[in-house]
């Protein structure tokens, strides 16, 4: 189901939560009709949506639509006319909820979800004496709405298919993380964990024990850095030691019987404990307003949010997946990023940028002296350095700095004037761990289930169109692998849509081969027997990077393709056999191709990491490997994470399955994607493959010059 944000969502509430929904939606583009009767509600949402915007702009890293428009109607039946989606965040009391859902739901349109952001009440009660039943479920999120991504998902006693399907998408369009829950309980999850938590912290309170600071102390100085990253049970896994939650639990479990908590009892809220509240509160708030603490907790969430992102775990993880998202909705034309402006920060050896969006670039003054790109320093027409860099006085340092709307330009201590550097280029190289994660590329990893959505394009818009050939090579970046259909049947066709991409690699079977049954064969690739998934060329220490596989002809019974992401086999190794996984990293494996005229030898390990632990390339062929030059007591460990790997890859659930039939082509990402055949009857007809293949380097060249024409348009 397409990700596609709503494009007019009405809102029932504007307060905390409902202004936290109209800033979400709004930030993403969606026009929000808010119902609210209170008279200051504009004014109060207004500011929420000012925090919203200042806070959410510098926790992503990508460019955002333009804001949708914010309308205040009179009545909830004007806020849910006509919208995609509708949100209720109405105060929680059971019977003003039923109102107002009931007036929503004779209005809005057929099919469209209302969601009711309650924290406690059951849907099936909302539910009751509704027309449309079926369509109301809760969707509680938490505050800050704009910037928290879980929201909780609860369908109520009457369902129907594909209504949770619906809203969880909505709630993914702009970046939340919705946790669907089986089944209905009081407070759902998330609300049933901070009762407990709070209503200890009040016995506390009222007994005496701790003060209101003394308790949030002891979460945010503790515990609660722990939570954010890995919640509770993953904690408590890493306490329990290398014998993990079963020893946590042997050793700690039994304290659950000792009498350290009130869980079971209500403390009496007396105006003396609402008092002392009020009064450590007050204290501990230091002075400073509502706004003031909103800004302060929002920069501490961006805070920790984009620290998580840079190790790519938690809610950092979600964070990097919107970005990717709202890149992925850019048009086909167009910017990949905002034109971003900022003000020049003077440093004692390096330059800060304080870009518009809340994000800082550190520049050191000998790298920027370095990258000076006047014709002084690079060559107009080649581009290429004329400075030399290791004559640069390493204290080199800026005389004056200028920044206006487009670049930062700088007068050197050396004597070098007008060094200038457009704004783009600076935000572009920034190298903050952050900005390096969002651009790293992504993989999308797959299984079987890739089978129902193969991704195809036809042959034409490839050969004449820029925006297929970029969406075409794209594909083949990200998932590995694409199928262009309607491809003639003939050798100049294939060449001619391989170099659309890049220069043809010649390999020891020449600059092309063709896959038919032969009578002499020095590949077992070119027989009717069954070939078992592999990467092509692991002998060589360089193996070709994409895969071109042509069907001319598909008579024979049989001769299925396979396809298998080797991502997607190495990380379920690392779920079942982190040893196993390690060893693959580690242990180079030997491969050889030998024939009358060739003998190419090569070692390297199954799967390779690059330096920030994300896979670059994955290469097996059993049919390749040579004997194992391995100490003895090693040896059986080795061909025993060889057989777990053999056998995830031939396992259902890693395979995709596809007859190719004349016209199509199977592009592939050969150090990443295996591939394979069933066997075939090539008594009962001809089948005939045709292929060759292009570099990565090329695939890559090509990827960079098509987004720079795009950026550029």
């Amino acid at each position: 189901m397409s990700e596609r944000v709503p494009a007019r969502v009405g809102l029932l509430g504007g307060g905390v939560i409902g202004g936290g929904w109209a800033a979400r939606f709004l930030l993403h583009g969606a026009d929000v009709a808010l119902y609210d009767p209170d008279p200051d509600a504009a004014r109060r949402v207004g500011e929420v949506v000012a925090n919203a915007r200042r806070a959410f702009t510098r926790l992503v890293n990508a460019p955002l639509p333009p804001e949708g428009v914010l309308t205040l109607v009179a009545t909830p039946e004007d806020a849910v006319d006509g919208v995609d989606h509708v949100q209720e965040s109405a105060p929680e009391r059971l019977e003003l909820k039923r109102q107002l859902i009931a007036r929503a739901d004779a209005v809005a349109p057929r099919g469209v979800v209302i969601a009711s952001s309650t924290s406690g009440l059951l849907p099936s009660r909302l539910q009751e004496g509704l027309v449309h039943p079926e369509r109301l479920v809760v969707g509680h999120p938490f505050n800050p709405v704009y910037l928290l991504p879980l929201v909780e998902v609860c369908a109520g006693a009457a369902r129907v298919e594909g209504v949770i399907d619906r809203v969880v998408t909505t709630y993914r369009s702009v970046g939340m993380r919705p946790l669907v829950l089986d089944a209905e309980v009081d407070g759902f999850v998330a609300d049933r964990l901070l009762e407990a938590l709070w209503r200890e912290a009040l016995w506390l309170v009222a007994d005496g024990t701790a003060t209101v600071s003394q308790i949030d102390d002891a979460i945010r100085f503790g515990a609660g850095l722990r939570w954010s990253a890995m919640g509770t049970f993953l904690t408590y896994r890493l306490a329990g030691g290398e014998a993990g939650m079963r020893h946590f639990m042997e050793q700690f479990g039994p304290t659950l019987q000792w009498p350290w908590t009130k869980l079971t009892d209500v403390p009496e809220l007396t105006p003396e404990l609402l008092d002392r509240l009020v009064a450590q509160s007050d204290e501990q708030a230091e002075g400073r307003s509502i706004r003031e603490l909103e800004a302060l907790r929002d920069d501490c969430l961006v805070a920790v949010m984009r620290g998580l992102q840079t190790v790519g775990f938690g809610a950092g993880e979600v964070v990097t997946e919107h970005e990717a998202r709202l890149c992925r909705r850019l048009p086909a034309t167009g910017v990949l990023m905002p034109v971003l402006h900022g003000r020049v920060v003077p440093g004692e050896r390096h330059v800060t940028i304080e870009w518009d969006d809340g994000h800082d670039s550190a520049f050191h003054h000998l790298w920027l002296r370095d990258n000076c790109d006047c014709h002084e320093c690079t060559h107009a027409q080649t581009r290429e350095r004329l400075l030399d860099t290791f004559a640069l006085d390493p204290d080199v340092a800026p005389t004056s700095l200028a920044m206006d709307q487009n670049a930062l330009r700088i007068d050197w201590s050396d004597g070098h004037r007008a060094s200038t550097y457009a704004c783009a280029w600076l935000r572009k190289h920034c190298a903050c761990a952050v900005c390096q994660y969002v651009r790293r590329p992504r993989h999308r990893h797959w299984g079987a289930a890739l089978t129902a959505a193969l991704p195809a394009i036809d042959y034409a818009d490839v050969i004449a169109d820029d925006g297929a050939l970029a969406h075409f090579v794209e594909s083949v970046w990200t998932d590995g692998v694409a199928f262009v259909r309607g491809t003639p049947t003939t050798e100049d066709a294939v060449r001619e849509l391989a170099t659309r991409v890049g220069h043809i690699r010649a390999t020891n079977f020449g600059p092309d081969f063709h896959v038919e049954a032969m009578p002499e064969p020095n590949n077992v690739a070119y027989t009717a027997v069954e070939l078992r998934p592999h990467t092509d060329l692991v002998n060589h220490s360089s193996p070709p990077g994409v895969q071109f596989l042509a069907c001319f002809v598909a008579d024979a019974p049989g001769g299925a393709s396979t396809l298998v992401d080797g991502f997607f086999v190495a990380d379920r190794l690392r779920e079942e056999s982190p040893e196993a996984f390690r060893l693959l990293c580690d242990v180079a494996i030997p491969y050889r191709f030998h024939d009358a005229t060739h003998d190419l030898r090569q070692a390297a390990p199954v799967i390779v990491l690059d330096d920030d632990g994300t896979y670059r390339e994955v290469r097996f062929n059993n049919a390749l490997m040579a004997p194992l030059t391995l100490p003895v007591d090693q040896v059986g460990a080795v061909y025993d994470a060889l057989r777990r790997f053999d056998a995830i890859a031939r396992s259902p659930e890693a395979q995709v399955v596809v007859r190719l039939e004349p016209g199509d082509v199977m592009v592939f990402h050969n150090r990443r994607v295996l591939h394979g055949r069933t066997a075939f009857d090539p008594g009962g007809g001809a089948r005939h493959l045709f292929g060759l293949y292009v570099d990565l380097d090329e695939w890559r060249s090509t990827m960079r010059v098509l987004e720079s024409r795009r950026a550029t348009t």
